[in-house]
């Protein structure tokens, strides 16, 4: 698998996300976005310009 994220309300009412890494690596996103939509497309973005060789290997 290749982790999952999450998108939650911050306190302040702003939304963020999160990347759970399959090592249990928690990773929050640094922004706040004013909208969920748009911290959906952040998380879309991302996942459409990681590419999986960019990845360490052991």
């Amino acid at each position: 698998m290749a982790g999952k994220f999450e998108i939650y309300q911050d306190p302040s009412g702003g939304y963020r996300f999160c990347f759970s890494a399959d090592n249990g690596q928690n990773i929050p996103s640094p922004d706040t976005y004013r909208t969920e939509d748009e911290a959906r497309e952040q998380v879309e973005s991302l996942r459409s310009n990681v590419s999986p060789r960019s990845r360490p290997t052991d």
